[in-house]
C-alpha cells in the first residue's frame, strides 16, 4: 500500500536514508524536514550531480521529499540516490518547452500511464494551472485525464495555482474529491483567508509552503514578521490546520541549491515559533503520512 493512497503490494517506504542524526531539534540535530518541492531539472543536473544533490539535502537535514523535474525522468535521477526517502512525481512537461504546451499534447497521458503503471512514479506534478491552460472549470481534457490517472492509481497530485486562479484550484478539487491535492506555494501571494476558505471546503487538498521565502514570493506577499515567526493571519492557520500543512524548497535553479540552506533554515526558524507537535507536524509528520513514509528511529513518535 501506498500509504493512504498508494497501491499494495507496494511496502511502506524508509526514510533514513537521508537522514542518520541524534534526536531532532537538539543542539546536535536541526528538526528533520520533508521536502515537498524539490526540482532536478535539466539545466541543474547540467552543473549538479544527483550525488551531489542529495548530499545536499542529506546536509541541511531533509529526511525526504517529493521530487519533480523537468525532463520528468530528471526526478528518477535523484530519487535513485535516496532511495525510499526521495518520493518521485511524474511531471507532465516532457521537454524543457513543454511547460506552455504539455495540456495541448495526449502524448503527456499515454507517458504518465506508462509510467505510473510501471510503479516508476508516487505521484503527479508539479503542474502549473491557470485559466488560461487548464480552463475556468478545470476542464481541460489533458487534465482531467492526469485527474483520472491520480485517481485509479492512488497518488497524489500537485499543482502550481496563484491567487487570481483560485476558482480553477477549487475546480480541480471539485472534480476530484477522493484525490489528494497538494497546493505549491500556498497560492504564491494568496493571503491566508484565502487558503483558509479552500481547506475548509475541500478536505482533499494538503498545503505547502516552499517559496513562501524571503527570496521569491514572500518578497512581496510575506508570510513572516521580521523576528521570523509568523505573521498571525497564517499562525492562527497553522493552529487551526495543524494536520493539512507542508514545508517546501521548490529548488527549480543552481542558485536555488546553493542557498538550500537558509531556504530550510527559513521554515526552521517559523515552525520553531508554533508549539512543538504543530511545528513537527508541518516539518515531516504531515508529508509522511500523505506519502506512505515511514519515520527514521532517530525522529520521536508522536
Amino acid at each position: 500500500m501506498r500509504g493512504r493512497w498508494g497501491r499494495a503490494g507496494r511496502g511502506v517506504l524508509l526514510l533514513g536514508v537521508l537522514l542518520a542524526a541524534p534526536v531532532p531539534g537538539t543542539a546536535e540535530a536541526p528538526l528533520p524536514l520533508v521536502d515537498l518541492h524539490i526540482h532536478y531539472n535539466a539545466w541543474v543536473a547540467a552543473s549538479l550531480t544527483p550525488e551531489e544533490a542529495a548530499r545536499r539535502l542529506r546536509e541541511h537535514g531533509a529526511i525526504g521529499g517529493v521530487v519533480s523535474s523537468t525532463p520528468t525522468p530528471n526526478a528518477l535521477r535523484l530519487a535513485a540516490r535516496a532511495p525510499g526517502a526521495l518520493v518521485p512525481f511524474f511531471r507532465p512537461y516532457l521537454t524543457a518547452g513543454h511547460r506552455g504546451s504539455w495540456h495541448q499534447d495526449p502524448a503527456v497521458l499515454k507517458e504518465a500511464e506508462a509510467a505510473l503503471t510501471a510503479g516508476q512514479y508516487r505521484g503527479i506534478g508539479e503542474v502549473h494551472l491557470s485559466a488560461g491552460n487548464a480552463g475556468a472549470d478545470a476542464s481541460n481534457a489533458i487534465l482531467r485525464g492526469l485527474l483520472d490517472l491520480a485517481r485509479r492509481h492512488r497518488v497524489p497530485v500537485q499543482v502550481h495555482v496563484d491567487a487570481p486562479d483560485i476558482p480553477v484550484l477549487e475546480a480541480l478539487l471539485a472534480a476530484c474529491p477522493t484525490v489528494p491535492v497538494i497546493w505549491a506555494h500556498a497560492g504564491g501571494w494568496a493571503e491566508p483567508g484565502q487558503v483558509e476558505a479552500v481547506l475548509i471546503n475541500h478536505p482533499n487538498l494538503w498545503v505547502e509552503f516552499s517559496t513562501r521565502d524571503p527570496f521569491r514570493y514572500g518578497s512581496v506577499a510575506p508570510l513572516v514578521e521580521a523576528s521570523g515567526g509568523l505573521k498571525p493571519g497564517w499562525a492562527a492557520l497553522a493552529r487551526r490546520f495543524p494536520d493539512r500543512l507542508m514545508v517546501g524548497s521548490d529548488t527549480g535553479t543552481v542558485a536555488d541549491w546553493d542557498r538550500l540552506g537558509e531556504l530550510y533554515a527559513f521554515h526552521r526558524a517559523w515552525l520553531a515559533g508554533l508549539p512543538r507537535d504543530v511545528a513537527e507536524a508541518i516539518a515531516f509528520r504531515n508529508a509522511a503520512r500523505l506519502l506512505g513514509l515511514r519515520l527514521p528511529a532517530t525522529v520521536p513518535q508522536p
